[in-house]
């Protein structure tokens, strides 16, 4: 599914018309209507604005991804893979700054 349909949905499932979303945004209705059909990609700024108007998140207006509840995220952080590479990371980032303060320190 594309930005312009992710945003039609969510504006008919809001009932707001074009005009609404476009008073909201300091938009013609026009506009909204090209950034709906794909006619044109819109800026992130833009897109943010979109968001916040129709009070979803940024990352499911784009890229389609259902935002992730706080205790999903801790489950998922907590699974063999992610928590692996969760953990070299901390130990690089730990072992760079050690290496740097040495480095400072002598």
């Amino acid at each position: 599914m594309s930005f312009g349909q992710r945003l039609s949905i969510v504006r008919k499932q809001r009932n707001m018309t074009q005009k609404d979303i476009g008073v909201q945004i300091n938009m013609v209705p026009d506009l909204v209507s090209k950034y709906e059909r794909d006619a044109i990609v819109p800026s992130i700024e833009t897109a943010a604005k979109f968001a916040k108007a129709l009070d979803i998140s940024l990352d499911y207006l784009v890229f389609g991804h259902e935002p992730r509840s706080p205790a999903r995220r801790r489950g998922l952080l907590k699974s063999s893979s992610y928590w692996n590479l969760y953990r070299m990371k901390t130990a690089a980032t730990s072992w760079r700054c050690s290496m740097l303060l040495s480095r400072s320190s002598g």
